[in-house]
């Protein structure tokens, strides 16, 4: 029943976005993709296969930590789709890519000391 009536309510919907003027259109167009892009963010990325994701995500990681030392990176199972110099850049440069929920984490180098404070 509730489909028949979400079908019912589209319907309805598309025939009132009919009327609209071609501002109103691009107004409603970019509402939906928000929208969708929202609802993407929300979505995690790690579903039922939550570990074999991380153990991806690890080797990835654990080979290519010299080659990007220092930088930020962006990565979807063990592959990388975006890096930067901060967080933010690296995100970005994901979300341009497509991929809006990545996992995102600076890499150091293995001769780098941390810092410890006082």
């Amino acid at each position: 029943m509730r489909f028949i009536m979400q079908t019912k309510t589209l319907t309805q919907l598309k025939r009132q976005i009919i009327s609209l003027n071609e501002f109103e259109k691009k107004d409603l167009a970019e509402f939906l993709a928000e929208e969708i892009n929202d609802k993407e963010v929300q979505t995690p990325l790690l579903t039922s296969d939550d570990e074999e994701t991380r153990q991806q995500q690890l080797e990835w990681l654990k080979a290519n930590r010299e080659k990007y030392a220092g930088k930020y990176v962006a990565l979807v199972g063990n592959k990388l789709v975006s890096e930067g110099k901060t967080i933010r850049e690296a995100h970005e440069k994901a979300k341009k890519n497509g991929f809006h929920n990545p996992f995102l984490t600076m890499l150091y180098s293995e001769t780098d000391v941390p810092f410890g404070g006082w």
